[in-house]
This record gives C-alpha cells, structure tokens and sequence, in this order.
C-alpha cells in the first residue's frame, strides 16, 4: 500500500484505461493518493488532505482484502475459487456477502437476456483473460442462490464475477470513508469509479477514458 500527496495537476491511471484528473483548479490546493493491490490489480483513492490518512489506507486495505479473500479468482482460497472447485449440485455454503452479489449478477444477467452472464469464466480463461478453469461454460440460468448459500445446475459450472464485484467493493470503500466522515474522494479498482464531492483543487471530479493507440485522454 502507498501514499503520497498530489498536486493540483491530476493524474492517469493507465492500466485500468481510467484517466482521472481535476478541471481548471477554483483554488490552490493539494490531495493525498493512497493506493495498493486486490483482485489481482490495483486500487487507488484520491483524498483532500487528510491527517489521517494512514489510518483510512489502513481501513481501506481491511476492507479490499475482505474483499478479496471473497471474490477474488486469483486466490485458490478464496470464497469464489473454493465454490467453483466444488463438483456438487447440493448446496455450498458462501456467506451472505457472495450470495448477495452472485443474486445481483444473476438478476443482471436475466434482465439482459444474457448479455452480462456471469457462467463465462471458462471461456474468457481460454483466451487468456482470467484464471478461472471450469470445465466449461454454462449458463447464468444453471445457479440457484439461497440465503448465504449457491447451488449449481451442474457440478462443472464455475462463476465469474470480475464484472461486478470491483463495483461491490468500490461501493464498500465508498461506504468505509462516508463512516469516517470524509466527504471528498475519488475511488478507482481496475477501472470501476466513484466519486464524491470535489476534488482537492476544489473543482469537481473529471473522469475520462485513455486512449489505448495514442495515449493520452480518449474522450
């Protein structure tokens, strides 16, 4: 985990394809970037600046590494990893946080006729983009989702749930610094992105996409 302090100028995140800067600054001033690694990545908050904040980046890896050890494909002992080696049809026991999320992705994927459909982890391993090896990919209509508990159709289905669950826990951040008072902040993991407030030069947030070719901001 880092810290170190920004000045006015903005900054791009180009892994993520993220470019994430302030407007034209309304006054001087400077923020403090906390950043660190989860969910096989990396992780950054923007914050105006903070006394405290190395007890936040403390608190902010607590809660990523909870994350983590949740829904994390590239950890064999995580929640999802252990569900996806499970070659049951029976229930397996997740926890209320899995559960929750896996209801939310499934319902996404119903509402868009499959379009988001978190079965595809196989598929997307086999062209190198992730670490998830099932036997093959199915259908997000092949899981059953109880209270703190998942059920698959078949005993070779796997979940993916790259697609929502940095969005989970840029939400749970989100909700961690909102606790500690902190009113101004910009989060980004791997790309998903929430902002609150204004930015440390006390313009709003300006957030835009990297342009892969050229470089620089996209739009």
């Amino acid at each position: 985990m880092t810290m170190k302090r920004l000045t006015r100028r903005g900054f791009i995140i180009g892994a993520s394809g993220v470019v994430l800067g302030a407007a034209s600054p309304a006054r001087a001033g400077q923020g403090v970037a906390l950043s660190g690694r989860a969910f096989g990545g990396a992780w950054r908050v923007v914050l105006g600046a903070q006394k405290d904040a190395r007890a936040l980046a403390d608190e902010i890896g607590t809660v990523l590494s909870a994350m983590d050890r949740v829904f994390s494909p590239f950890r064999p002992d995580s929640a999802l990893s252990r569900f996806n080696r499970a070659a049951t049809t029976g229930w397996v026991d997740v926890g209320a946080t899995f559960s929750s999320v896996a209801a939310e992705a499934l319902r996404v994927a119903a509402i868009s006729g499959g379009a988001f459909d978190p079965s595809v982890g196989p598929d997307v391993a086999r062209y190198g983009f992730g670490p998830i090896a099932g036997s093959r990919a199915g259908s997000y209509k092949g899981f059953e989702v109880g209270e703190g508990r998942l059920r698959k159709g078949g005993a070779g289905l796997s979940l993916d749930l790259c697609g929502i669950a940095k969005g989970h826990a840029v939400s749970a951040v989100a909700s961690c610094l909102e606790a500690h008072g902190v009113a101004d902040f910009l989060i980004e993991i791997g790309g998903e992105v929430t902002a609150r407030g204004l930015a440390p030069s006390g313009s709003a947030w300006r957030i835009g996409i990297a342009d892969p070719v050229a470089g620089g901001v996209h739009a």
